[in-house]
């Protein structure tokens, strides 16, 4: 029913960890345009999991609208590299400065990180990228200077 979507959005944003799970799950089921300003609801409630599975949600049902969420403002700390893969699956690169900033904090993403910013990065981003093997891990250099490369090797 969709009379139950103004609860079901509070509850994903709660902080309770099993409610908000469900509550996204819940979400999911609505179809059209109204279940997905309710996932975008959720979503912008930055709260455990349920905010990154609403995204990926629509990233399947409405990527622009997924796009325009995610390109208005930045995540909370520390959400920022999702904020930055979730903006890489609309293909924006506007992803390429949030994943750069967020590459050498993350140990469980970083390929898929280097992966989409040797995918999206431009010309502008040149510069971020020639300074990115001094901000990484040390193991992580190899890896931003051969992400470097294919960016120099994809641009005219």
């Amino acid at each position: 029913l969709e009379e139950s979507l103004p609860r079901l959005v509070e509850l994903s944003r709660s902080d309770h960890l099993h409610a908000s799970l469900a509550a996204e799950l819940s979400l999911e089921d609505f179809p059209g345009q109204k279940g997905d300003e309710a996932l975008v609801q959720c979503l912008l409630g930055w709260q455990y999991d349920a905010w990154y599975r609403a995204g990926n949600a629509l990233v399947k049902r409405n990527k622009p609208l997924l796009n325009k969420t995610l390109s208005a403002g930045a995540a909370p700390e520390g959400y920022g590299y999702r904020q930055g893969l979730l903006l890489a699956a609309c293909d924006n690169p506007d992803a390429v400065p949030i994943l750069c900033r967020s590459v050498s904090r993350n140990f469980l993403f970083d390929r898929k990180m280097f992966e989409e910013i040797a995918r999206l990065a431009t010309k502008d981003h040149l510069p971020l990228l020639e300074s990115l093997g001094e901000k990484v891990r040390p193991e992580q250099r190899p890896q931003a200077e051969e992400t470097l490369r294919q960016v120099r090797a994809r641009l005219p």
